[in-house]
């Protein structure tokens, strides 16, 4: 059983399942780096192969990145390509 709340309304309701995946939208949480660093049209963080963004010495992983998966398995191994960036980054 999930309850749910509309976003729209703020009905609450509950939803019978035997298994639910949480959605959390498609509109990056990137606002805050605008001024920084280069985001594309959609707001998403540019990053090259390696996950370095416009800035040297700066890297993105997951959900905020352009062109990723926006799914939390995704993410986690973003994360690791992002630490073998700064690996090299530090090297």
């Amino acid at each position: 059983m999930k309850t749910q709340i509309d976003n729209e309304t703020n009905e609450e309701s509950v939803l019978e399942a035997d298994g639910v995946f949480i959605f959390v939208g498609l509109i990056p949480n990137t606002q805050p780096f605008k001024n920084s660093i280069a985001l594309d049209d959609r707001g998403f963080i540019e990053t090259t192969g390696l996950a370095q963004t416009s800035v040297n010495g700066i890297f993105a992983a997951g959900d905020c990145r352009e062109g990723a998966i926006v799914q939390v398995p995704t993410a986690m191994g973003e994360g690791v390509l992002a630490s073998y960036g700064a690996r090299n980054y530090l090297k």
